[in-house]
């Protein structure tokens, strides 16, 4: 491997599991809150149903992680459907998976590429709102659609710089921004072709995402 390209893949899982360990920090400082350790903001008052429900977040948060930035395991799309409400933010957004009932599983890798991408849209939501993934109409290679809306909505600048092939702006390269080049890594890896599709005015484009033809 080229050492350009190794220290590329180097920094880019820095920047990844920087993020991952800032994004379990907020629930595992709840949970310290709630079980009354000492030190704790609020005097080391004991909040059992706090507590439950933040295991229980940070535990789904946990599996969807694992899912989109693992090994690339198989996962079902109800599975989906039950992690996506734990990722950040996601008290003020709704995942909405608008799919065939008979449609197979997605492939082994592309559940970690689907998640990814929705984690993403996220991000182009700070505002809060509703983000669908459905498959795109007409495709004959089962390419998929997924559709940010809501106020403010509008891909991170990162992101719509590497699908233009341009270098990204200094605050893409973060632990922050880390979600757009890891998209951009893994739909390379699993084959996919990654780009803006036309949507409704006023709103973010669609992102598609197209598998190779086998």
């Amino acid at each position: 491997m080229p050492d350009g390209l190794a220290a590329m893949e180097t920094l880019l899982t820095q920047r990844l599991a920087a993020r991952i360990l800032h994004d379990l920090a907020g629930p595992l400082a709840t949970i310290a809150a709630a079980a009354g350790s000492p030190g704790a903001e609020d005097n080391g008052l004991r909040d059992d149903a706090l507590l439950a429900e933040t295991l229980s977040l940070l535990r789904l948060r946990h599996r969807l992680y694992a899912a989109a930035f693992g090994p690339g395991a198989a996962i079902s799309w109800q599975e989906m459907a039950e992690l996506l409400p734990s990722a950040p933010g996601a008290h003020r957004l709704r995942f909405r998976l608008a799919l065939p009932a008979d449609l197979p599983a997605p492939r082994e890798g592309m559940g970690g590429l689907l998640l990814s991408a929705l984690l993403l849209a996220a991000e182009a939501l700070p505002r809060g709102g509703m983000i669908t993934l459905t498959l795109a109409a007409g495709a004959a290679d089962r390419a998929f659609l997924i559709l940010p809306e809501g106020q403010g909505a509008r891909w991170p600048h990162g992101f719509l710089d590497l699908l233009a092939g341009r270098d990204q702006p200094p605050e893409a390269a973060t632990p922050r921004g880390v979600l757009a080049p890891w998209l951009v890594a893994l739909a390379a890896a699993q084959r996919c072709r990654l780009a803006l599709a036309m949507g409704p005015s006023g709103q973010a484009a669609p992102l598609l995402i197209q598998p190779a033809r086998e």
